[in-house]
């Protein structure tokens, strides 16, 4: 992943986190939304060296609509209303961008109407029982 990404890409995120971090060490600007007040805190308190990082509380119902232009990469985490997020980043990601699908495996039958390419990326997860995937759309 991280050969994909260029300093002047823009990210958003539903759900912040480690990726958060990772993100903000090789792009230029990173947005996540988050619903989990403890989490947020635990996050802002570690990207707060970072000035390219803003991380905003909202309850789930709002995280669809708090992407409201394009960004180069969008990632799809911790979001409980995955479907209606995937499909708002699938409208709105930027071309030649992309977009990320953590534990892609749920909710079953999220496709793209739009992205090129998909790459599937199966493995263990943390905490699982069962392998995971991750699935990254291409634009």
């Amino acid at each position: 992943l991280a050969a994909h990404l260029r300093a002047g890409m823009t990210v958003f995120e539903f759900g912040c986190g480690g990726s958060t971090l990772f993100f903000a060490d090789r792009c230029k600007f990173v947005l996540a939304v988050e619903d989990r007040p403890k989490w947020c805190a635990r996050v802002v308190a570690a990207a707060a060296d970072r000035r390219n990082v803003m991380i905003v509380l909202k309850p789930r119902r709002e995280h669809a609509a708090a992407l409201s232009q394009p960004r180069d990469v969008i990632l799809v985490d911790g979001a409980a209303d995955r479907r209606p997020c995937f499909d708002r980043a699938d409208a709105l990601v930027a071309p030649g961008g992309m977009v990320i699908l953590d534990d892609a495996w749920w909710p079953l039958g999220i496709t793209s109407r739009r992205a090129k390419t998909v790459l599937h990326f199966p493995g263990v997860g943390p905490y699982r029982f069962r392998p995971s995937r991750t699935d990254i759309y291409l634009y």
